[in-house]
């Protein structure tokens, strides 16, 4: 699986989609996030595939994260993925193919309802999109994908 380089600033304002302040996020709050303050930090992104238990083709995003944890790829959030964004004409064509995952952000909706950060080839506009999956609904095992950092 490729990889690629890019500057994150924790500190530089989000790109529009990712804050409080977007009318789709209206009444939406940040229930965790990894932030790394204190300047620019360039990082190697990578992905890492889930852990998928025989006979099961779906996880619960739930799941997802607890394994996110134990594979050390929890440590990705907010800053990450708006990164990724600004710059998203670094991310390798072949990523198009899955839904990046970012399980160091959950946001809880108006409603109570914890969701997980993702990013997702919108093939109509030819670019990448955020959305949010729910830690209760189902997540397709081959088709998503888990951000990390590669060490150097």
């Amino acid at each position: 699986m490729s990889s690629f380089f890019i500057a994150v600033d924790p500190d530089a304002p989000f790109v529009k989609g990712l804050t409080a302040e977007d009318s789709r996020l209206k009444g939406w709050a940040i229930d965790s996030d990894v932030l790394e303050p204190g300047g620019e930090k360039d990082i190697i992104f990578g992905l890492k595939g889930l852990l998928k238990p025989p006979d099961k083709a779906f996880l619960l995003g739930s799941v997802i994260k607890n394994q996110a944890r134990i594979l050390g790829a929890d440590l990705l959030g907010r800053c990450h993925a708006s990164a990724m964004l600004k710059d998203q004409y670094l991310i390798p064509k072949g990523w198009q193919q899955f839904t990046l995952l970012f399980p160091g952000i959950i946001w809880i909706n108006e409603v109570g309802e914890k969701k997980m950060l993702c990013l997702f080839w919108h093939e109509p506009s030819a670019q990448w999109m955020r959305g949010f999956r729910g830690l209760e609904k189902k997540f397709s095992v081959g088709a998503c994908r888990l951000v990390c950092e590669l060490r150097r």
